[in-house]
């Protein structure tokens, strides 16, 4: 500011911008696709793989692994144009994953041959759960990033027509099953292990939370109850917090 004042709000959407995905507004002016889609893409695999995705180690240097080959898929593929569940199948069939699938496929094989009796290990997969957090969760950082850019830098976002459209579906995960009272172990899966997320995200909409949530849209109610869900979780969970702000 020209009298010499921070400009408190610019400063704290740069920093929080930077600290979650690696962006400054300075990176959100001119030809900044590429560099929005790779933040928003590599941000999201974060949210599918972190805790839940077991993948056999490379058998060599030069192979690609699976964090390279669905970026690379995601920034040639992902768009408003196209609808988030066409874009899940697509990548769950392409070439490469599937090589990726198969080889999981195999060294479970392996193991089961070679394990001790009685002992049972977690699997190594790729499932329609993963690939569906990883996407879905892209569209929603994609929607985020180019709001920011909106109010502070200036531009469009193409994002907001999508969010409230079918196109856009819900990022699965724990605290949404919670949410539609879906017990997943006892179902026989968890959000990270589902073969047919379409089936898991069916359940999600037939819920009764969903179902009355007004005038809201998809991507405003999973937002509401996502939060919601996590917050009472960490006030249950965080002893320190706990202790520390008992009255």
């Amino acid at each position: 500011m020209s009298d010499g004042r921070s400009d408190y709000k610019k400063v704290a959407m740069d920093f929080l911008l930077y600290s979650y995905w690696g962006l400054s507004l300075d990176d959100l002016d001119g030809d900044c696709e590429k560099e929005i889609k790779y933040a928003a893409i590599n941000k999201a695999y974060g949210d599918a793989a972190r805790h839940v995705l077991r993948l056999p180690e490379l058998d060599s240097p030069d192979e690609k692994t699976l964090r390279e080959i669905g970026t690379k898929f995601l920034m040639d593929n992902i768009g408003v144009e196209k609808d988030a569940a066409t874009l899940i199948n697509e990548f769950y069939e392409n070439k490469e994953i599937k090589a990726i699938r198969d080889k999981c496929d195999e060294k479970n094989s392996e193991r089961k041959k070679n394990a001790e009796p009685g002992k049972k290990e977690k699997e190594y997969g790729i499932s329609q759960g993963h690939l569906q957090k990883w996407v879905n969760m892209s569209y929603k950082y994609l929607c985020i990033i180019y709001t920011i850019k909106k109010e502070f830098v200036g531009g469009e976002n193409p994002y907001e027509k999508f969010a409230d459209s079918d196109r856009y579906h819900i990022p699965v995960d724990r605290y949404i099953l919670k949410e539609a009272k879906f017990k997943e172990n006892k179902e026989g899966y968890t959000w990270s292990t589902a073969k047919d997320y379409r089936k898991m995200e069916d359940y999600v909409t037939d819920s009764q939370s969903f179902k009355e949530k007004g005038d809201k849209s998809k991507y405003e109610w999973e937002n509401d109850v996502w939060i919601r869900q996590s917050k009472a979780e960490r006030k249950t969970s965080d002893k320190i917090r706990k202790r520390v702000l008992k009255k």
